[in-house]
């Protein structure tokens, strides 16, 4: 315990050890800028920049183990599902889906992080920063609207921007910032795939890890219909004459 000075305090020493009884979990101190963890299976390993040892973001990391130990894998899910199609998997990288899974899992933890006595600020490093700017705005609405040659490139990016941005907002623990007259405009740009990203977050939101009935299908009956749909958005788009 003496090497986690610094890491545990009042608010978060129970959610430790509760969490170190089903699950092992090793802390490993390196020359880094930020906390990571690393999980498989039911063994995870924290990652401690030694030069920045607080409470606030070894609890992130936990909270990420606690849903792990609440059986949601909802990023690994998500990675599996897109890897396993062979129309989607050329429309996302891995940077995409790890921020999608990372996204959906704050979703979850912050409600968690803010009734241990945690400040909200605390909980990510760019809590202050904008999800989705005008500029943002501008770049997805171009690249959507390319002609020619590049219509296909660029939808891709468009395609990714997109996807990315949403889910940064809609998960954005900062409420000062009033996203709504601007996912107004991004649902402007293209309707049809703002709406489908719409129901799964909203389904992802209102999904119980706690209630037993709803674990029975779980989110994967939600992520089901979110990558078919993801899917015939892009094979209506291949299908389309430049």
């Amino acid at each position: 315990m003496n090497n986690l000075v610094g890491l545990l305090d009042n608010r978060n020493e129970k959610l430790f050890q509760d969490l170190k009884s089903v699950h092992n979990i090793d802390v490993q101190f390196e020359n880094r800028n930020d906390y990571a963890c690393f999980s498989k299976d039911d063994h995870s390993t924290i990652y401690v920049p030694v030069s920045d040892k607080n409470p606030s973001s070894f609890t992130h990391e936990l909270l990420h183990i606690y849903l792990r130990t609440k059986d949601v894998f909802i990023g690994a899910a998500l990675k599996l599902d897109i890897n396993d199609n062979h129309v989607l998997k050329g429309y996302f990288d891995d940077h995409l889906i790890e921020h999608m899974g990372n996204t959906l899992d704050h979703v979850k933890m912050f409600p968690l992080f803010t009734q241990l006595g945690f400040k909200q600020p605390d909980f990510i490093a760019d809590f202050e920063v904008d999800k989705l700017t005008d500029a943002e705005i501008e770049t997805i609405k171009s690249k959507f609207g390319a002609k020619w040659f590049f219509k296909t490139l660029k939808f891709n990016q468009a395609f990714k921007l997109f996807i990315g941005n949403y889910f940064a907002v809609k998960a954005c623990p900062n409420s000062n910032f009033n996203y709504e007259h601007k996912l107004s405009r991004l649902r402007e740009i293209h309707p049809e795939l703002y709406d489908i990203n719409e129901t799964f977050f909203n389904a992802w939101t209102a999904f119980d890890y706690n209630d037993g009935n709803q674990m029975l299908g779980g989110y994967r009956l939600f992520l089901y219909d979110y990558i078919l749909e993801l899917e015939n958005i892009v094979a209506n788009r291949k299908e389309e004459k430049n």
